[in-house]
């Protein structure tokens, strides 16, 4: 599976400028795609945590997440990164940079979705046409 990407990054590189945005644009719906199967994919709720992992405090997730420590507490269950390391609520590191990096990818959209007897507040990924 190397080959065709190693092929993909030397048009990347060395290709002609005229057809980048067409590849940039390309990149970005198989990014999209990606991100899509991996939200659709059943994951453990607790990734094993590796020795070299550090783990972050409420508020040093609140931090880099600019919430409260309150909206974490609130929130947490929400977060695929949280631990409960005996009765302390800890983060993973590399697992808050994964998910921000996931709602941060420019090829994704946040579409409402109603629920009965709510207003719409549930988000759905979709890949921007």
């Amino acid at each position: 599976m190397a080959e065709p990407f190693a092929a993909i990054e030397r048009v990347a590189r060395e290709g002609p400028l005229d057809e980048l945005p067409e590849l940039q644009a390309w990149l970005g719906r198989v990014g999209g795609l990606v991100s899509m199967r991996y939200a659709r994919e059943p994951r453990p709720a607790i990734a094993p945590t590796t020795a070299e992992e550090r783990l972050l405090t409420v508020e040093e997730a609140a931090a880099r997440l600019s919430k409260t420590p309150d909206w974490i507490y609130h929130h947490r269950r929400e977060l695929p990164f949280a631990r409960k390391l005996g009765g302390h609520l800890r983060f993973s590191d590399s697992g808050l940079n994964d998910w921000i990096r996931e709602a941060a990818c420019p090829s994704l959209a946040a579409q409402d979705v109603e629920k009965p007897g709510k207003q719409s507040r549930r988000r759905l990924l979709t890949v921007k046409p």
